[in-house]
């Protein structure tokens, strides 16, 4: 009896990592896609400064611009290492 119940335990862990690890696939997909969105109006805008796009987004939308720029520089600056 206590195989069975422990059989029946591994399975559904199983299923719940298989279902997680769909789930953070789809998640890092969606901010892979989201990342190059920003990069291409980054790159359509003319590389505007943060407070460019906080006066046209507004106030939240310019430090996330300066976080995803920071981001970018300590990226880039990873690659030359």
């Amino acid at each position: 009896m206590k195989i069975i119940s422990l059989g029946m335990k591994i399975y559904t862990l199983c299923r719940r990592g298989k279902n997680i690890y769909g789930k953070a696939e789809m998640v890092k997909d969606r901010i892979e896609k989201t990342q190059a969105y920003a990069n291409h109006v980054y790159e359509k805008a003319g590389r505007p400064d943060s407070a460019q796009i906080g006066a046209a987004l507004g106030r939240g939308a310019g430090r996330a611009f300066l976080k995803f720029k920071k981001w970018q520089q300590s990226r880039s600056e990873d690659d030359k290492l």
